[in-house]
């Protein structure tokens, strides 16, 4: 029986002995990278939108071949401030390497029309005010905690260099690069978030000339389906 017992016990270290080894063990790239992507499939963006406002600028619309209107510049309106509410939420804490990239993208984006590269919209920036709000783990990384949401209340207004876009079908888009087994695991889209912009009431708007707007994208289908806006003399 005690021959029994030992050999039991001996089996049981073994068994133990294995787990710790394997749990010490690195991380294969497949297994890091299947962490990384369940981490941040984990993330809840749920966005709110509240009073908009609007100015008119010129915008390029392209009418197709044959039309008898061909590309012209049209009277278009785009956003100029914006409240929103945002909450962040993960079930499983999340140490990043550095800190987030949160924005907001209009229809239709197309930045390179606009001489611009970065399609994100309005200041001040949505990852800054992310960031702030996030804590910091024992090695002094950005953390997403599991039991803090986090919530972000702002006014956002069109910035100086960023781009300019219409009412309509927004995105919230988030970028982040998770801690995995001790190490980056590579910058990474978190989930995207529609998200609607309505078209406030009818009424004339302040026009704001070419060097002041960096319309991104073609207008064809926001004129088609909005008409151009009276302007304010």
């Amino acid at each position: 029986m005690k021959r029994v017992v030992g050999a039991l016990a001996a089996g049981l270290m073994g068994v133990v002995w294995l787990g710790a080894a394997c749990t010490s063990a690195p991380l294969s790239p497949g297994q890091r990278e299947g962490l990384a992507e369940d981490l941040v499939s984990g993330i809840t963006l749920t966005p709110s939108v509240g009073a908009v406002s609007l100015v008119a600028a010129g915008a390029i619309a392209d009418f197709g071949v044959g039309s008898p209107d061909g590309v012209r510049l049209v009277r278009g309106r785009i956003v100029d401030t914006l409240e929103l509410t945002l909450r962040l939420e993960t079930g499983h804490d999340i140490a990043l390497a550095e800190p987030p990239s949160l924005c907001l993208v209009g229809p239709y984006s197309a930045p390179d029309d606009a001489g611009l590269s970065d399609p994100c919209w309005g200041e001040p920036d949505l990852g800054a005010l992310l960031a702030q709000e996030l804590t910091v783990n024992a090695a002094g990384k950005p953390l997403l905690a599991a039991d803090r949401p986090v919530d972000i209340a702002v006014a956002l207004e069109r910035g100086d260099q960023s781009c300019d876009y219409p009412t309509g079908a927004w995105l919230i888009e988030l970028k982040l690069n998770p801690m995995v087994d001790g190490s980056p695991a590579g910058s990474r889209d978190g989930p995207g978030v529609p998200i609607n912009v309505p078209l406030p009431a009818p009424e004339p708007l302040l026009w704001l000339p070419p060097t002041q707007t960096r319309y991104c994208g073609l207008a064809t289908l926001v004129y088609q389906q909005q008409g151009e806006p009276q302007v304010i003399p």
